[in-house]
């Protein structure tokens, strides 16, 4: 798993409507990982996947899209 700050905490996510979530893991953007898997992105950016904080279905969306919720 990636390490990041924000792993594990309420963040906002810009991108969809300032939704709040819970930031649960983060796909790396590239080759980095022990079975050489490529998530591709349309610009190549890591994807950030987050959940509602009540649970329910997961989401995707930049890494740059977030930030902590305050």
């Amino acid at each position: 798993m990636p390490d990041h700050p924000l792993l594990g905490h309420l963040v906002v996510d810009h991108a969809h409507d300032d939704r709040a979530g819970i930031l649960k893991d983060i796909a790396p953007d590239s080759k980095a990982n022990p079975w050489g898997l490529v998530v591709p992105t349309s610009n190549g950016r890591s994807v950030a996947w987050l959940r509602a904080p009540e649970g329910g279905v997961e989401w995707t969306t930049e890494l740059a899209a977030i930030e902590a919720a305050g």
